[in-house]
């Protein structure tokens, strides 16, 4: 709903009459408070005077017409005869008389003529014909002016038809605090540099019960209703309202009633707040009670529908029964009638969400819902419900009883923030002095501290009336409006020119992603959001950022405030549970032969309850499960087995131009005990750069290495608790640090030298990791051993039982030709080395 504002109204609180319409229109656009268009009240009324009606008589030649001597105070001093059809007529009143050449709206020209041979010098006009011009109904009636309208004194000032209609297109920021008379005369106060004048406000107070002794208030849910406001008015006399009254809720596009709901429609056009009057002697104990409506509850509402209502809706209720929806419409049952006496006026702030589920939910919207919805000022209330009793007791509409009854959850502060001038300067490019922004606040209403030239920062209190204003740069937004968007110097951006590319470490995901595609693996996407159950089925272990402790208070990961679902309230810390479901989900529809990859981000806390921002690590993920290879003419089909994950890792490396990782013994709960390995990567320069370290609870990683991830078969019960058939296989690898950390393979030029190869047949014990065999041959070899390669594992007769056959082939190169006795001296040291540390013996 557009807000209508009155060009005149608003001269009353800010001296615009120097302004022209239109202009002030372009201001307040340029000031940030959209004008869509700007209407004149005028559709063409010219040359309509005020005139008394001197004498009236029945016209001789028809029935229905009369015959009327009207005073225009015409410079020959003559009156004026005019034919009417009109029959609220008396000798004495003063109306509008459309006299010989005067005009109304539409172009229409009064002229003089002859009405059943009785000459007419003009026209008596209604309201409705100075408005649009056309005829009016018989029911309407001339015009009455006041008894002191000026005789021959033009109508167009005196009916106020000299205004404009400025229809606002409020964006949300200004809906809340420009959704008044009195929001838009400050913002116009504020952007023209005038004065403020608030309405006078003192309410004439009688009787010897206060409102507080009439009326109890109770509310149940605060949340909804922080505050609560009622003034007691009692010895109603409903009947219309006075002419000014009406014609400013006309232009403000709302229908005058009566005298009643006509103040309150009137303040809540000119406060912004919405109020509703009840018919106190209606309200059982006189007990007002907002509380949410029970099941069941139903209630006929003021345009006369039943309406059931549910537990979402916040409702007025007495000790009995349901009073009217919060917000949105009052009951039938409370309606101010003829009969009514005495009124209790609410005035309250109810949550703008509430309203808008109710006001949706059952189809009604008002102008007092728009407001509720957009958010009122929480301690409006009170001064609304005082200028609406002050009205009614002016109008002599009634009598005020002294005090207001209230309730408020809380108290309802201001807002305090520190600006930094040199911030403001910056983001708008312009030299404002801290004085000139301290100027600009003082002119919204806001108090200022702390201003002084050279100051690094000073405060800004915001009052409660301008919810928009929060932080430093809403505050940065109104120095830009008031300063003059269009003030603002136009510049072109500065700073070097650099190539556009995409950051290093999705250059890297790219490459890998091209990998294992090549790979004949298929990549998937999958959702953050997880089940809290997830990790619990995965058996997958909590971030190593986290202390045993704090994991165990968020086992299913981090929550989600607000969630749609249970299935969507966690973030995920790791890519294993969502890629197993996925799993299941193919293999539960007959595609049993797979091998898919992720690489995602995850989500990890540092400590629990949060304090800081998350880590977001970049993860990569392998799942596999069947063939890989299918049967061909000349190679049987093949199953994915641990060394096919191995041999994945290592192809994804070389892919990359990175050295392989080093896998280590682990005992991770989610995979095979015996057919798992943790990913390490050796402590290089690169480490210092990498993502947070484990602490090797489950294996794998030493001292001098950084822990990367798993790889493994899963166990038998988690394969069975997702319906994986056969040996399905998980890797799960932290890509970022393992491309951080991992060392770029290097390229040596071709030696000039010959080189000496020598295999060596080794027995050891068979829990002798043969990597750590590899480790040793390579330390011993020292500068002479270019390579060391395991090319055969053997394990039964004539090998010792309990023992294994490990075969190496040894190369031997230097940069001159090496001789037999330097290769056999080194081979010597290497067999030496290796039986004082693991027993080894030459094979025989």
């Amino acid at each position: 709903m557009p807000m209508l504002v009155s060009y005149q109204w608003l001269k009353e609180f800010v001296p615009v009459g120097d302004v022209a319409p239109d202009e002030l229109a372009r201001r307040l656009t340029m000031g940030g408070v959209t004008v869509e268009k700007v209407i004149p009240v005028n559709q063409g009324v010219r040359g309509v005077v005020v005139g008394e009606v001197k004498a009236i008589e029945k016209h001789p030649q028809a029935d229905r017409l009369l015959v009327t001597t009207v005073d225009v105070a015409a410079a020959d001093g003559r009156p004026l005869t005019v034919v009417t059809g009109a029959s609220n007529l008396t000798v004495g009143c003063r109306v509008p008389v459309a006299v010989h050449g005067s005009r109304l709206p539409g172009g229409r020209k009064i002229e003089r003529s002859k009405l059943r041979g009785v000459a007419s010098g003009g026209m008596l006009c209604a309201w409705t014909e100075l408005i649009e011009g056309e005829g009016h109904d018989e029911d309407e009636g001339i015009l009455i002016l006041s008894d002191d309208a000026p005789l021959g004194a033009d109508v167009v000032p005196l009916l106020g038809l000299d205004d404009h209609v400025l229809e606002l297109d409020l964006t949300i920021n200004y809906a809340s605090h420009c959704q008044s008379m009195i929001g838009v005369a400050r913002e116009a106060a504020a952007i023209l540099d005038r004065p403020y004048q608030a309405p006078r406000v003192y309410v004439n107070e009688e009787g010897i019960k206060r409102a507080v002794d009439l009326v109890k208030i109770e509310v149940s849910d605060p949340d909804l209703c922080p505050a609560y406001a009622a003034r007691v008015i009692s010895d109603i006399r409903l009947g219309p309202s006075p002419e000014w009254l009406r014609r400013r809720l006309e232009r403000a596009g709302i229908r005058p009633i009566n005298n009643i709901v006509d103040v309150t429609n009137y303040v809540m056009v000119e406060y912004g707040q919405p109020l509703h009057a009840f018919d106190y002697d209606q309200v059982a104990d006189h007990r007002v009670i907002v509380r949410r409506a029970r099941p069941g509850e139903k209630l006929v509402t003021l345009d006369g529908v039943e309406r059931g209502l549910d537990p979402d809706m916040l409702c007025i209720t007495d000790p009995e029964k349901v009073l009217g929806l919060a917000g949105v419409m009052g009951g039938l049952n409370s309606e101010v009638t003829a009969t009514t006496r005495n009124i209790l006026l609410e005035s309250a702030n109810f949550s703008g969400q509430s309203i808008r589920r109710t006001s949706r939910a059952l189809g009604l919207r008002s102008e007092a819902s728009a407001r509720f919805e957009k958010g009122l000022d929480p301690n409006g209330n009170v001064p609304a419900a005082d200028r609406a009793a002050m009205l009614i007791e002016e109008l002599k509409a009634g009598v005020v009883a002294p005090g207001v009854a209230e309730f408020r959850a809380r108290p309802f502060l201001p807002v305090t923030i520190r600006l930094r001038p040199e911030r403001v300067n910056s983001l708008l490019g312009t030299k404002l002095s801290v004085v000139d922004m301290a100027r600009y606040f003082r002119r919204l209403g806001f108090e200022t501290d702390g201003v002084a030239e050279g100051r690094k920062h000073f405060t800004v209190t915001v009052p409660t009336r301008r919810p928009d204003v929060s932080e430093e740069t809403d505050l940065i937004e109104e120095v830009a409006r008031l300063y003059g968007y269009d003030e603002i110097t136009t510049t072109l951006p500065q700073g070097a020119i650099t190539h556009g590319g995409q950051p290093v470490l999705e250059e890297w995901r790219v490459r890998a992603r091209r990998v294992l595609a090549g790979a004949g693996l298929n990549e998937i996407l999958t959702d953050s959001r997880q089940t809290p159950f997830a990790h619990g089925a995965s058996r997958w272990p909590a971030p190593p950022t986290l202390s045993p402790e704090q994991a165990a208070a968020i086992p299913g990961g981090i929550p989600i405030a607000n969630p749609m679902t249970v299935e969507e309230s966690v973030l995920r810390s790791s890519l294993v549970p969502k890629m197993l479901e996925v799993m299941a989900y193919n293999v539960n529809r007959r595609q049993t032969d797979l091998g898919l990859f992720e690489i995602n981000r995850v989500y990890w806390a540092k400590q629990w309850p949060l304090t800081e921002l998350l880590e977001e690590p970049l993860m990569l993920c392998v799942g596999a499960v069947g063939k890989y290879a299918p049967k061909t003419w000349n190679r049987p089909e093949e199953e994915a087995d641990f060394f096919y994950l191995k041999g994945l890792l290592e192809r994804l490396a070389d892919g990359l131009g990175l050295r392989p990782p080093r896998l280590a013994p682990s005992n991770l709960e989610t995979l095979h005990p015996a057919r798992q390995a943790a990913i390490v990567a050796e402590a290089g320069e690169g480490a210092a750069n990498g993502g947070p370290s484990g602490d090797g609870a489950n294996g794998g990683a030493g001292a001098d290495e950084q822990p990367l991830g798993w790889l493994g078969e899963l166990h038998p019960q988690v394969a069975k608790a997702y319906e994986l058939p056969g040996r399905p296989l998980i890797l799960e690898l932290n890509f970022e640090r393992f491309v951080t950390l991992s060392k770029p393979r290097t390229y040596r030029a071709l030696p000039p030298f010959p080189q000496v190869e020598r295999d060596l047949a080794l027995v050891v014990g068979e829990d002798v990791p043969a990597e750590q065999v590899t480790a040793a041959i390579s330390e011993t070899g020292g500068e002479l051993l270019r390579s060391v390669r395991l090319f055969d594992r053997y394990a039964g007769a004539p090998v010792p039982e309990g023992h294994v056959s490990l075969a190496y082939s040894l190369v031997y190169q230097a940069d001159r030709t090496l001789t037999d006795a330097e290769v056999n001296a080194v081979h010597e040291r290497i067999l030496a080395a290796l039986a004082k540390r693991f027993g080894a013996k030459l094979r025989g």
